[in-house]
């Protein structure tokens, strides 16, 4: 899931869906890239947290990839940071 300010209320009620219809069973990881989020915003940090409450409620991870310097602070910062595993960033990137 590719997060950016353009597109968060389509990718929560698609992330919504996606998440309701998940198989129960098995490991599940949702990362959601946030290379096109350079300067995060308290929606976009309350959008994180909705993720992560929402995922977490139907045994599902949450990691965050392709996260800037500044995202990864204030990731840090909120308390987010805690809760979501970091993965290393895309080679293609």
């Amino acid at each position: 899931m590719r997060l950016h300010t353009l597109t968060l209320t389509g990718a929560l009620d698609d992330l919504e869906f996606s998440l309701a219809t998940a198989p129960g069973k098995g490991t599940l990881t949702l990362t959601v890239d946030l290379s096109r989020v350079s300067h995060p915003s308290p929606t976009t940090v309350a959008a994180l947290l909705w993720i992560k409450r929402c995922a977490t409620a139907r045994g599902i991870a949450v990691a965050v990839r392709n996260a800037s310097p500044d995202a990864l602070h204030t990731l840090q910062h909120t308390g987010l940071l805690r809760l979501m595993a970091v993965e290393p960033p895309d080679a293609a990137r």
